[in-house]
């Protein structure tokens, strides 16, 4: 019977658990240099809080080192609703030496003030063909008095495609970092 109450107190504790950023490892070494350039959005997971359709999403990527400290900045290009939009991210390596982690910040080209940082990583990387991208910042919901998070991840190519193989692996690393391989949007590069 203890054992009953002792599994069934778990169950609803799992049941009510703060929904946490997963803890995020990061290409290590990792070199901003080779990762500046054109990419290619992919794919990327869907959020009911975001319901927009996105396509044709371009990314130049550029990387800086001033007094040690890497900066790794994102300037996006897409069509939003059928719109061209644009936003920008900025983010900052924790510290010389490990720059595959990050503080990041995002701003859209219509929206008055910068995000709250996120913890930002690079997972992983060839620099030639493909990323996975991966953002998370703790929430808190002041109408409900709830927390949870913020959780954005990205597969990233030079070109607008990579092979079936690459992709499906791309997506399964993610789920290892909480985010469900069903909610990977794939993005429409065509007619661009």
């Amino acid at each position: 019977m203890l054992r009953f109450c002792f599994l069934l107190l778990a169950a609803l504790a799992a049941a009510q658990a703060i929904e946490r950023c997963p803890l995020l490892a990061s290409k290590n070494p990792f070199d901003p240099s080779k990762f500046a350039g054109h990419w290619h959005l992919l794919g990327y997971n869907h959020r009911a809080d975001h319901p927009e359709t996105v396509r044709c999403q371009k990314i130049d990527v550029v990387s800086a080192e001033v007094d040690g400290k890497v900066t790794v900045t994102y300037n996006y290009d897409y069509i939003q609703n059928d719109k061209p939009t644009k936003s920008q991210i900025i983010s900052q390596a924790f510290r010389p030496g490990f720059p595959g982690l990050f503080l990041g910040s995002w701003k859209g080209e219509n929206v008055p003030t910068w995000s709250e940082p996120y913890v930002t990583s690079i997972l992983a990387t060839d620099y030639e063909n493909y990323a996975i991208v991966v953002a998370c910042a703790p929430q808190f919901d002041a109408e409900t008095k709830t927390f949870g998070r913020s959780l954005y991840a990205q597969i990233l190519g030079r070109s607008t495609s990579l092979n079936e193989d690459t992709y499906s692996t791309l997506k399964n690393v993610l789920s290892g970092y909480d985010i469900s391989i069903d909610l990977i949007k794939n993005i429409d590069n065509t007619n661009c």
